[in-house]
């Protein structure tokens, strides 16, 4: 947590803003460091700043640039195969290869869970700050599932991200696209757009896993070998909440807290039990997830200005509080599923 604090910046001035650039609800979170442990904290890094976080916490215990070209569960152990270094054997195995993932498709006992689109395309990017923009915002659109987002990095830099509906096929030039279609919006939301290097923007389809209740039929799923997975592998969720790295970490610290706490020799019924424990946060991040999209990127007009009118309409005093509840209320409803504080190595 230092080395990322160090790295990264937390947000303080934010809040929602209409596409004309009127604020329909802002705050000032302030800096959580030696504040109380109920503060709200919001620290932005980069993903890669955060891989490399996390590679340097595991001390050398990664075998990167190695392929794995088979899976077989043989008797007790899972034998792999791996492309230019043979076979090696392993009592469990965690699937964490991506959305598209083929150690879901074991898991299953040969099931593909396939992606569903979810209608509209993301598009990222990191830009200098433009004049005068000091407060994070995200801005809801009226239409074609339009919403732009931006907060400041450390060096004063601000990544953003665009949503819009997607059309045939992506556009082969994404810059002059964006810069057309939000064309109407505030003028934060061209300069950074514009002050991105078109080649640097990043285009990702809007896909993800029927969440809730594929992973509830995964979890009913008997599997007598030791097998689980994590992040999107497991549930790959809608984009719209960025909630996907968070996830996996939330993952990957419930697995091995239930690992922790397994009998030895049983292992698996350790996976069990923390596919079980993940499956309510699943169902209320899908659930979330659809609220979401609905209430900032409308594919109706008049949804949109309901909205706008009704923030409007709702006093600060009842807002402010928002700001300061929403970042403890994880929707994971049991963020620390280890009954005991101090568990045995």
């Amino acid at each position: 947590v230092d080395l990322l604090e160090a790295q990264g910046r937390y947000m303080r001035a934010a809040g929602y803003r209409a596409p004309s650039g009127a604020w329909l609800a802002a705050t000032d979170l302030g800096d959580p460091r030696g504040a109380s442990d109920d503060a709200p904290a919001l620290l932005f890094v980069t993903q890669g700043q955060l891989r490399a976080a996390l590679r340097d916490a595991a001390s050398g215990a990664l075998c990167e640039g190695q392929r794995i070209t088979g899976v077989e569960w043989r008797d007790t152990r899972w034998q792999l195969s791996i492309e230019g270094a043979g076979d090696a054997e392993v009592d469990v195995l965690v699937g964490a290869d991506g959305a598209r993932s083929h150690l879901r498709t074991v898991r299953n006992g040969g099931v593909e869970q396939p992606l569903r689109h979810r209608g509209y395309r993301v598009y990222r990017g990191v830009a200098p700050a433009p004049p005068g923009l000091t407060a994070s915002f995200q801005t809801w659109g009226h239409r074609d599932n339009q919403r732009f987002a931006a907060v400041p990095l450390l060096d004063n830099s601000w990544v953003w991200f665009a949503t819009i509906a997607a059309g045939a096929a992506p556009p082969p030039r994404p810059q002059a696209f964006l810069l057309d279609a939000f064309s109407d919006w505030h003028a934060e939301v061209g300069a950074l757009i514009g002050g991105t290097a078109e080649a640097a923007i990043v285009v990702d389809e809007a896909e993800a896993l029927d969440a809730a209740a594929d992973v509830a039929a995964r979890a009913a799923k008997p599997c007598a070998a030791p097998l689980t997975l994590v992040g999107d592998a497991a549930h790959a969720a809608d984009p719209v909440l960025a909630q996907g790295f968070t996830v996996a970490l939330e993952d990957a610290l419930t697995l091995g807290l239930q690992l922790q706490q397994a009998a030895p020799g049983d292992a698996t019924a350790a996976l069990r039990a923390y596919e079980a424990a993940r499956l309510p946060r699943v169902r209320r991040l899908a659930a979330v997830s659809d609220l979401v999209q609905v209430l900032s990127q409308p594919t109706l007009p008049y949804v949109g200005a309901a909205r706008d009118a009704l923030l409007r309409a709702t006093p600060q005093a009842v807002k402010e509080p928002v700001f300061h509840v929403a970042p403890h209320r994880n929707p994971n409803p049991n963020p620390n599923p280890n009954p005991n504080p101090n568990p045995n190595p």
